[in-house]
């Protein structure tokens, strides 16, 4: 469900399309991490109001949110309205799948339901409750799918999958929901692997990073708001 958002800017001719839209996920009714709903939403709205910040010095770029635990949102939406750039904020129905499915079920519903979405030649799935703010300058190039650095300080080698790309042209295939696997970092290194033609006896650390089809950025500053109240550094 499409619940709101402005298209102010973007030609609405079937022929073009937007460069690169920004989505959010967002999961205010967490059942795994134990944080408070209260929490979550100061996050989620302290994200999207420093994601309209840092996307307004940019042009092409969209800004899209999804919900999926069937959370109230009308903060969400408030915290959107303040953003110049086209924006918008979609209800995916909540799930019963486990983590990796679920994320990508949620994913590929907004793809549907969201005007800015549909017509992106990238999209640039982020977890909702982190700010990048230098994500905007490694985006360049003819990629068709982004990772994100896979080895970082206090990582010991695990594949992490806040930062997911896609071309429009390998969308439903990087975002499928159909795979056995519950853990979607599995499910992503997995199709990023194939994309890109890299055997799986190759490390998550040396994934190429002058791959042509998989892109992995370089390690990013991240902020957080962890408590409400005071934001956290961190690299993704």
């Amino acid at each position: 469900m499409r619940l709101g958002g402005s298209l102010a800017g973007w030609m609405q001719r079937e022929d073009r399309y937007p460069a690169t839209a920004i989505l959010l996920t967002a999961s205010i009714v967490s059942n795994s991490s134990g944080m408070a709903e209260m929490v979550r939403y100061k996050q989620y709205e302290w994200s999207v109001q420093r994601w309209c910040r840092i996307l307004q010095n940019y042009s092409g770029i969209a800004l899209v949110a999804v919900e999926n635990t069937d959370a109230n949102v009308t903060s969400l939406l408030d915290a959107m309205r303040a953003c110049r750039q086209p924006h918008e904020v979609v209800r995916a129905p909540k799930t019963r799948s486990c983590k990796g499915r679920g994320e990508m079920e949620s994913i590929l519903h907004a793809r549907k339901t969201s005007l800015v979405l549909s017509r992106a030649e990238r999209i640039v799935k982020i977890t909702g409750r982190y700010v990048l703010p230098d994500l905007l300058g490694h985006l360049d190039g003819d990629w068709m799918a982004l990772r994100q650095n896979a080895l970082l300080p206090g990582m010991h080698g695990s594949v992490h999958c806040e930062i997911v790309g896609a071309h429009r042209s390998v969308f439903g295939s990087l975002f499928s929901h159909k795979t056995k696997l519950c853990h979607v970092e599995k499910v992503y290194e997995a199709r990023f692997r194939a994309m890109a033609n890299v055997p799986r006896d190759v490390p998550p650390g040396k994934f190429p990073s002058n791959n042509t089809v998989v892109k992995r950025l370089p390690p990013l500053s991240a902020e957080v708001l962890p408590a409400g109240r005071y934001k956290a550094h961190m690299w993704l």
